[in-house]
């Protein structure tokens, strides 16, 4: 039966809720957080102790103050639990049909003594290696999902205790998997000190439910005092006791059990401690400070085995702290003893003088080595803390094995766990001044390369840097390459050219004596510096040349080595500073050749990014081929399974949902892709999402993105930037003003036309002329291609619409016919139909119905006619001209008074007779051919003249006045509007049946296009 919780309703509630929502499958984390003694691990078991009856399975982990258990300790014991402890087995539930086998990675990381996800390829070890985060997205990924088909097995509750002394990779697997189960049978109850939280643990506990613990009042303190003593006690002694420990349960029990054997009340909780402590024999209390030494938990062999005693006299002595109930027993077999609680142990040490402190850390540490070699499990994380805590004596076995510690935890993805071994190894080197240089700056790169891993930019830098120091004082070439190269890909990773970051790329290239495939490397993160160099610094333009140069020599000494993966890189320097607008031809086949080395090095990242550039500059041409290419780019991406990859496959995903035309899935990919962006630190996310949203808004599909800070761009099209969204919220006014006097020289300089179309779009519409023309002819070059933004990451459409775009607003009527046509011709080769319905809609904004001498100009959907003056084409312009408005017949013949004209002039009757003529010959030639279809046409066409001819004649043929004007002009009009129609439809059928549709006849006319069309007449 439980012990009684006093006190704790309110807590108790909390967690039973959260209970019955996972049993429900809305699943979750809950953290219960109060001081030591409290009674956070009583509240959990109670919660455990009731999930049974809901057929719940239970696991408890905790977190170890020691510091020398593996990383993600905690989950080792969750997924123990699960299983019943066998790595890669189906827990014992699964025999019944029950609960899933382990995946692969955890199978290795519930072994500890195997990498989840190790992978060896001609790279090597390297700090430069790119997105170090995706094979630990992939372990949480498992993770998270192998629970989550737990939970749809059975319920589970897991409570994770003492998070304060968890290692920082174990808290991020805990906020990831947080995230996963909310739709799962799936409680998490994480339990912590809230004063011992480190920073990471204070960010997981600021986005999840929080059970603080504080000490109970006074009346639970006298409940709990009567449930001890067996008698209520005095009152004035009850508040003294809640007085001098706050309430806190713990220390109300010990200090009531003591009450009888005390002199009045200690001073505090340690004299406490202490007190029970001093019941101990001396030999007794010596050996406890070796086991407090150990850790919370110790095995009696190791113990023995330092104190140099029987393992039956160590127990004797153990079992004397059992009764004082400082130590637990453990079950049979003997093993393990634990300290009850850990101010216990705490209390042990803090008696210990620092030497001898240093003494018994580097007796533990010899007898774990000695307990290794003869086949103990004991790893290089435990003989690295105790060799530190040993000092000086001890610098070697130290630096050793906190490296290969950190090597261990970097190969499971523990990155700030290899940070802290890495930091701890370089403290002991301070310990001994003759630490070899060469040790030390090994232990700086791969210190670098581990805060790399861990996403802690800053600090990397800073390690980067020592490293560069060192390898200058020794002279060693290799290293500071290494460390110029880790340093360079930092500065990618910020999206910001870094000076100090050049200066050393600058300095390791001018090195000789480096490493072929690192001076090559080398050579091509500085191409890449200095191209990112020109983006953002026009004055860099000088640059271009070297930039090319570099590339092409990194180039040429990767094929000389040999190595596939290094020229991969090598390609991808060589094709960035072969990118600018309109150089895709000259990119495809670098991109197809670093697609096809990455395949052959294995590297499926580069790989990826190579299929993408080549699906860009394929999409750049109006290549149709692009489309299938992006999209096996995005499936590539997915195997890599980790948040960089994931996001940069959801980006691509909304540029081929766009094309197509699915702008809902378009605008779904856009925030999911954004919203994993900002979770990951993507510096892109916002801008990329600001692109894509505006590129929708164009389309007519309208999605709002948060505003983004305008230094992100680090350049200085501003202004302009805030004018588009000005302009797409409505308001012109301060689109126009923020416009007014911006000079098209300062656009920046972009690989892609990106920042051109954005101004082409703004100033089409807000003008003025001169900032028109100029971006008309900075435009004119990249006609007949596609604006595609980086690598496929959004596709504004082809150039010609915003050229068209431009000549329309300048008046550049038949410039503007040309663009259109091309910029169609270019969405249908794609298939895009959303562009094809928006240049559609561009062609109908320069429609043309004019005059020119003796003819007239027609235009329409992008297509042109000239058609001879005749009447009929003037009342057609006059309709045009006033859209949706009746205009009487009468007015259109312009009749100076009733019945001064004949219905039909002279004029109007002789082109009747040369169309019938005309007719008479094609129903001779159709009536030949045996084309009765075309036969028919045309006698229906000569009926109909036949017919109008005889109501405008009189007798022996002579013309018939306007006696009637309104009924004598509605047929004047109507024959003569129908007739230049059909003249109009031999020469431009789409114009001749939009006309046929739209224009109606009688005593009054007008023009009703189905859709606003505009005319230029």
């Amino acid at each position: 039966m439980s012990e009684r919780l006093y006190g704790r309703d309110h807590a108790l509630a909390a967690l039973d809720e959260a209970l019955t929502a996972a049993l429900d499958g809305r699943g979750g984390l809950l953290l219960v957080t109060g001081d030591a003694g409290i009674g956070k691990t009583a509240l959990a078991g109670r919660l455990l102790n009731s999930a049974p009856a809901s057929r719940a399975l239970v696991a408890w982990a905790a977190g170890a103050a020691e510091g020398g258990d593996l990383p993600y300790w905690p989950w080792v014991q969750v997924l123990r639990a699960i299983t019943g402890g066998q790595a890669g087995e189906a827990p014992p539930a699964a025999a019944s049909g029950g609960l899933p086998a382990l995946p692969g990675p955890l199978g290795a990381l519930l072994a500890r003594d195997g990498d989840p996800l190790s992978h060896e390829d001609d790279r090597g070890d390297r700090p430069y290696e790119r997105n170090p985060d995706g094979a630990r997205f992939a372990l949480f990924d498992a993770l998270a999902e192998y629970l989550a088909e737990v939970g749809r097995t059975v319920p589970l509750v897991a409570v994770l205790d003492d998070l304060q002394w968890c290692d920082e990779p174990s808290l991020r697997a805990l906020r990831f998997v947080a995230g996963r189960v909310r739709t799962a049978r799936i409680l998490l109850v994480g339990l912590f000190r809230d004063a011992e939280a480190g920073p990471a643990l204070r960010e997981l506990a600021r986005g999840a439910p929080l059970v603080p613990l504080a000490g109970v009042d006074e009346p639970a303190v006298a409940e709990l005092m009567t449930g001890l003593i067996g008698a209520a006690p005095d009152q004035e002694l009850v508040r003294e006791v809640w007085l001098r420990t706050g309430g806190n349960p713990f220390f109300v029990r010990e200090l009531t059990r003591l009450l009888g054997a005390a002199d009045g009340v200690p001073e505090g909780v340690r004299d406490i401690l202490d007190r029970r402590l001093a019941l101990l024999s001396e030999p007794c209390r010596h050996l406890l400070g070796t086991a407090a030494v150990i850790g919370r938990e110790f095995p009696v062999e190791l113990l023995a085995r330092i104190a140099a005693a029987p393992a039956e006299d160590v127990v004797d002595l153990l079992e004397e702290a059992v009764g004082q109930r400082i130590l637990l027993r453990p079950p049979a077999p003997l093993g393990r003893y634990r300290f009850v609680h850990d101010l216990f142990r705490e209390t042990v040490t803090a008696g210990l003088r620092a030497g001898d402190l240093a003494r018994r850390h580097l007796a533990v540490a010899d007898a774990l080595a000695a307990s290794r070699e003869t086949g103990a499990s004991v790893s290089d994380a435990q003989l690295a803390a105790h060799f530190a805590a040993a000092g000086p004596a001890a610098v070697p076995q130290a630096i050793r094995h906190a490296a290969l510690a950190a090597a261990q935890a970097a190969g499971r993805l523990a990155y700030e766990e290899a940070c802290t071994h890495l930091d701890r190894a370089l403290t002991a080197a301070d310990l001994a001044p003759d630490t070899p240089a060469a040790q030390r700056l090994a232990l700086l790169l791969d210190l670098a390369d581990a805060r790399y891993r861990a996403g802690h930019g800053p600090s990397a830098r800073d390690a980067y840097r020592r490293a560069a120091d060192v390898a200058r004082s020794i002279g060693d070439d290799a290293a500071l390459a290494r460390a110029a190269i880790g340093m360079h890909h930092l500065g990618v990773r910020a999206g910001s050219r870094n000076p100090e970051t050049s200066a050393l790329l600058e300095e390791a290239a001018a090195l000789a004596g480096t490493d072929r495939r690192v001076h090559a490397l080398v050579l091509a993160a500085l191409a890449r510096d200095l191209h990112n160099q020109q983006a953002v610094d026009a004055a860099a333009v000088s640059a271009e040349a070297r930039t090319t140069k570099l590339a092409t020599d990194a180039v040429e000494l990767a094929r000389e080595t040999g190595a596939p993966s290094v020229l991969a890189a090598c390609l991808l320097a060589l094709h960035d500073a072969t990118w600018r607008p309109g150089s895709a031809a000259d990119r495809l086949p670098i991109a197809r050749e670093m697609a096809d080395q990455a395949r052959r090095a294995g590297d499926v990242e580069l790989h990826a990014q190579a299929r993408q550039l080549h699906a860009a500059a394929l999409l750049e041409l109006g290549d149709p081929a692009a489309i299938t290419e992006l999209a096996e780019s995005c499936r590539i991406a997915d195997e890599l399974r980790h948040p960089r990859a994931r996001w940069d496959a959801l980006t691509r995903r909304a540029t081929l949902a766009t094309l197509a035309d699915r702008l809902d899935e378009a605008a779904e990919l856009l925030h999911t892709a954004l919203d994993l962006g900002l979770q990951i630190g993507e510096p892109d996310a916002l801008a990329l999402a600001g692109t894509q949203s505006w590129v929708l808004s164009r389309l007519g599909h309208a999605v709002r993105v948060p505003e983004m800070a305008l230094e992100v761009y680090n350049r200085r099209d501003e202004p302009l930037i805030v004018a588009l969204a000005a302009f797409g919220s409505g308001d012109r006014d301060r689109a126009a003003r923020l416009l007014s006097g911006y000079p098209i020289a300062d656009l920046p300089r972009s690989h892609d036309p990106e920042p051109l179309i954005f101004a082409a779009a703004a100033f089409a519409e807000l003008g003025p002329d001169a900032a028109r023309e100029h971006l008309y002819d900075l435009l004119l070059p990249l006609a007949g291609t596609g604006s595609v933004v980086g690598g496929a990451a959004a596709f504004q459409g082809p150039i010609d619409h915003y050229l068209a775009l431009l000549a329309i607003a300048l008046g550049r009527h038949d410039s503007a016919a040309e663009h259109c046509a091309a910029a169609l011709d270019f969405a249908r080769r794609l298939d895009a139909p959303a562009w094809v319905r928006l240049t559609e809609q561009l062609i109908g904004s320069g429609n043309l119905f004019r005059r020119e001498g003796q003819v007239w100009r027609l235009r329409y959907a992008g297509r042109e006619a000239l058609i001879p003056d005749s009447k009929g084409l003037s009342d057609l312009a006059a309709l045009l001209a006033a859209p949706g408005r009746e205009v009487p017949a009468a007015d259109l013949l312009g009749l100076p008074a009733p019945g001064a004209d004949p219905v039909l002039d002279q004029q109007a009757q002789a082109a009747y007779q040369a169309r019938l003529a005309e007719l008479a010959d094609d129903i001779d030639h159709a009536e030949a051919d045996h084309d009765l279809a075309r036969a028919e046409q045309a006698r229906t066409e000569r009926d109909f003249l036949v017919h109008e001819l005889a109501a405008a004649t009189g007798l022996h043929g002579r013309a018939r006045r306007l006696g009637d004007a309104g009924e004598k002009a509605r047929k004047t009009i109507t024959a003569r509007i129908r007739y230049t129609i059909n003249r109009i439809t031999r020469a431009h059928p789409e114009l001749g049946r939009h006309l046929a549709a739209s224009i109606h006849t009688g005593t009054r006319c007008g023009y009703q296009p189905p859709t606003p069309t505009t005319w230029h007449t």
